[in-house]
């Protein structure tokens, strides 16, 4: 009795399961369909792809300086203010002077004291030289008395020490002079060290440009740069007729890259135009440095796309905004890396991989329906994609029907020699 019940629960089961699986069949068209499997095709013709790679970055200027003091102080006047056109040179902003020209006053007045200390070591020197002359007569005139014996040994080497000692006098005057003459060339360099740092309280423009930012209020203080610190940053200046977007790109999209590829560029801004740009710089180091260890991580790279005027020669024409980008703004690429024209090419969802069992190697493949409405798999070579099409280089003709959808019954199904039914895209999705 136990065994009845048992054979009569499997017997249910898979009756059911039979029951499931012919109506699955019947939905995608396997089985109570005329002519089989219900498909929607296209004709391969030849077109013209351009491949392309996507990214968004910011507009940035190409050139944009930060300026930083070259002095500690208080900010007592900005003279100009964001947005102002600025030229080479023009001040800026200025420092407080006090400290500074106070220092240039005690170094100048230090320096007088130090030449009017040389002037008399000179007179000394020359004294010195004079008293050494009238010694070294003396001495002369003794030392011939004295080998006449006219005179007696101890005058003459009074004689003789007289001169010894105006020597010496006069080495050392010759020394002092030397000393001042450092003394004063080292106050002098002080001076004129003193009067840099007064005249770095006065800030300048080092380029011509626009004012991006300025980064701080009259009354501040600031820190001036050095060769361990930048120092505070007070205005930031920009070239705004050369403007690039920096944008990143996965390690897959770099290698696709080349310099002076041309780039389509939109911008929020402006969403009813499209510039033009031009690859200038790729990264050859990835950003994500400090996680290099980790390999399930994807390295970025940065590109450079500089913005061509010509582009944007339109937007030029008021005069009250004479530069329609500013520094920050959302940007659109689409970098294009290769372009082939003239070539078979099939929709995306056309091509599949399938794995060939006698090789156990993947093959793209697409399926072609022949005139006896029957599939054929086709192993194919591809070339290069755009959004739509992707181009064939070998396996199939031109004006042969690929099938394009059902996309489930493409990578899943069809295996080759299937009877299909061809019906237009649009009545195979009101299924």
């Amino acid at each position: 009795m136990k065994n009845n019940k048992k054979t009569k629960r499997i017997l249910i089961i898979s009756g059911v399961s039979l029951l499931v699986l012919v109506i699955i069949l019947r939905a995608i068209g396997v089985i109570g369909g005329s002519n089989g499997l219900e498909v929607a095709v296209e004709k391969t013709i030849r077109r013209n792809i351009t491949e392309t790679i996507t990214a968004s970055g910011k507009i940035q200027p190409v050139k944009e300086v930060k300026i930083s003091p070259d002095v500690s102080g208080e900010i007592i006047e900005i003279l100009v203010k964001e947005g102002d056109k600025v030229k080479a040179g023009q001040v800026l902003a200025k420092i407080n002077t006090d400290i500074y020209k106070a220092t240039y006053e005690q170094a100048s007045a230090q320096l007088q004291a130090q030449k009017a200390n040389l002037a008399n070591t000179e007179a000394r020197l020359k004294q010195t030289e004079a008293q050494l002359l009238n010694a070294q007569l003396n001495f002369n005139r003794q030392k011939q008395l004295y080998e006449k014996g006219a005179i007696s040994s101890s005058e003459y080497e009074t004689a003789e020490t007289n001169y010894k000692v105006a020597k010496a006098e006069y080495e050392a005057a010759k020394q002092s002079v030397k000393a001042a003459e450092f003394t004063v060339a080292s106050v002098e360099a002080s001076m004129d060290e003193a009067l840099k740092n007064l005249n770095r309280t006065t800030i300048i423009a080092p380029l011509s440009g626009v004012v991006t930012k300025l980064s701080v209020e009259v009354g501040e203080r600031v820190a001036g740069a050095s060769q361990f610190s930048p120092g505070t940053e007070v205005i930031r200046i920009a070239d705004m007729n050369e403007l690039e977007i920096v944008v990143t790109v996965n390690e897959l999209e770099i290698v696709r890259i080349h310099q002076n590829d041309t780039a389509n560029i939109t911008l929020d801004a402006y969403d009813d135009y499209t510039f033009k740009g031009i690859v200038t710089d790729m990264a050859i180091s990835t950003i994500n440095t400090l996680s290099l260890t980790s390999a399930d991580e994807v390295s970025t790279y940065e590109v450079k796309i500089r913005l061509l005027p010509s582009s944007y020669q339109n937007l030029l024409t008021n005069t009250e905004t004479p530069y329609p980008f500013r520094p920050g703004m959302s940007a659109y690429v689409e970098i294009i890396t290769k372009k082939a024209f003239n070539v078979i090419a099939v929709p995306i969802a056309a091509v599949t991989v399938k794995t060939d069992t006698a090789t156990m190697k993947l093959n793209e493949v697409v399926f072609v329906v022949n005139k006896d409405n029957k599939v054929e798999k086709r192993n194919v070579k591809t070339g290069i994609q755009d959004n739509q099409y992707i181009e064939i280089i070998d396996g199939i003709k031109e004006n042969e029907n690929v099938v394009i959808a059902p996309y489930s019954l493409i990578t899943n199904i069809l295996k080759g020699d299937e009877s299909v039914t061809i019906v237009s895209k649009s009545k195979l999705y009101q299924k």
